[in-house]
């Protein structure tokens, strides 16, 4: 019990984290980030609430989508200065040329 609401601490931590990042730099690019986590965060509530346990593979893509992911994009930007939605709108652009050249093929 005291793993899920330090859990859902962290998370909504991480969540604020994020959110003060969305209006700070004025992009909505982390709303992506802020949706995976509300989900998590939301599963979290309901695994609190019917107080029966998730499946393992459930509870470990909750935990890297609600606090591993969002503290990895939060390190990146403090400690090394790479903007997160420079990487994501890279990644988008990389996928869009793959799916363009298997479409012309």
């Amino acid at each position: 019990m005291i793993e899920k609401i330090i859990f859902e601490l962290l998370a909504f931590t991480m969540f604020i984290f994020i959110l003060a990042n969305l209006v700070r730099k004025n992009d909505t690019n982390y709303l992506y980030i802020l949706i995976l986590q509300f989900i998590g965060i939301s599963l979290g509530f309901v695994e609190l609430i019917i107080n029966k346990p998730f499946n393992i593979i459930i509870k470990i893509l909750m935990y890297i989508v609600t606090i591993l992911f969002p503290l990895v994009i939060l390190l990146l930007e403090i400690k090394k200065h790479i903007n997160f939605t420079e990487i994501l709108c890279v990644i988008v652009s990389k996928i869009c040329e793959i799916f363009r050249k298997r479409k012309c093929c």
